[in-house]
């Protein structure tokens, strides 16, 4: 534009030194960055990398306008960036355009985003509406907002949302304080300490498709109604969690809802089937289950009755024996089994899955019985050694 934004109409890489010594501020006039052709040009070719910079302070007041830092269309990769303390009304960080019919992408690579508002409706650190493609590796949403829904990430997507190494923290919204998607394969990820004035604290899933989260720690996440740690709505589809921990979240007003501190499905939505497997539900406030029957896979360890742990290898009103959260290892922090948790080795086995959060390979002796048998939830002990035999030498 000639005055505001700076528009990015061709396809670019823009480098700089570093996220650190590099930074576009937009001084709360505008956004700070446009990228592609224009909303109206139906042009979905144009490919933008921007690579070792900051953008902060942008910001749009427009009631309908995305993308406080950045609005895009084609596709834009933010390689080892920092969005920071953006707003607007959609999309405080990073939004798509809202050009129909023209395709999306974006990618996000050892980057942060933190700090940026949505302060009317949804997406506070990203905003993915339908007719995006959506890639997380390696990076941070903390402390990003929204006045609606996904204060980390809003992902309306057909396709699922691929994330992988990813920390969501602190973040806050109505619903998914971490992330809100319709279609999501998430992994090796941590969702802990977001808040939520409706429901699903850490993790909601909403779409028609089926969706995997594997190898995942969600901690400490709050909703004041239902489902502090995960809430799966909407028909048809399915969402699966695969070794995964879910403790220490909680209802914040529970003479509302008491049900689903950790997990929760949605009644009167039946269709859509939530299912555990190999994973731990524990801890998680008054209940660690709620709303319709949840449907367990095997291998699974809640600390009270309510998640329908009825198949072989299930270990309901169980204490897991965690650890408190912590860096052990890996790119994100994870509760450690703590010495005679039943969990150690008592997984169902599954041929298609060798490594837990922390990439640590899996299966792994961690109660030294000389057997390697995978741990339930996300973290794997590495194996233990048996106690040698007493010396009987004279």
């Amino acid at each position: 534009a000639a005055s505001g934004d700076l528009d990015i109409s061709t396809s670019l890489v823009l480098t700089g030194v570093s996220a650190e010594d590099t930074v576009i501020d937009g001084g709360e006039i505008d956004r700070v960055l446009d990228v592609g052709p224009g909303i109206l040009a139906g042009d979905d070719g144009i490919e933008v990398t921007l690579r070792g910079l900051t953008i902060r302070h942008g910001r749009v007041a427009e009631e309908f306008e995305v993308g406080g830092g950045v609005r895009f269309q084609g596709s834009l990769m933010a390689d080892r960036v920092i969005v920071t303390q953006n707003s607007a009304a959609y999309g405080g960080g990073i939004a798509a355009a809202r050009s129909f019919g023209v395709a999306k992408t974006l990618r996000v690579v050892d980057a942060t985003l933190s700090e940026n508002v949505a302060f009317t409706w949804d997406g506070g650190g990203i905003l993915g509406e339908d007719g995006t493609s959506l890639e997380i590796a390696r990076s941070v949403l903390r402390e990003n907002s929204a006045t609606g829904q996904g204060g980390g990430v809003l992902y309306n997507g057909s396709e699922p949302a691929y994330i992988v190494d990813t920390l969501f923290v602190a973040n806050h919204s109505d619903s998914g304080g971490g992330i809100r998607a319709g279609c999501l394969e998430m992994s090796r990820s941590l969702v802990s300490a977001n808040v939520v004035t409706g429901v699903g604290g850490g993790i909601v899933v909403d779409g028609g498709c089926d969706s995997h989260v594997v190898n995942t720690t969600v901690s400490g996440n709050s909703a004041d109604f239902q489902g502090g740690g995960v809430f799966v709505i909407g028909g048809g589809g399915s969402l699966t969690l695969t070794h995964v921990t879910i403790t220490e979240n909680l209802i914040a007003k529970p003479t509302i809802d008491t049900a689903g501190g950790g997990a929760f499905r949605a009644t009167g939505f039946e269709t859509k089937v939530l299912s555990l497997q190999n994973s731990i539900v524990a801890n998680n406030g008054t209940s660690d289950c709620g709303g319709a029957e949840i449907a367990s896979l095997g291998g699974n360890l809640a600390s009270d009755a309510t998640c329908n742990l009825t198949q072989p290898g299930d270990l309901p009103n169980t204490e897991p024996l965690l650890a408190t959260l912590a860096d052990n290892g890996g790119r994100t922090q994870t509760h450690a089994l703590l010495d005679g948790s039943p969990a150690l080795d008592a997984a169902t086995p599954l041929a298609d899955l060798d490594e837990d959060q922390r990439e640590v390979a899996r299966p792994a002796d961690g109660d030294g019985d000389g057997a390697a048998v995978s741990d339930i939830g996300a973290y794997e002990r590495a194996d233990k050694k048996p106690p040698e035999d007493p010396c009987t030498c004279k």
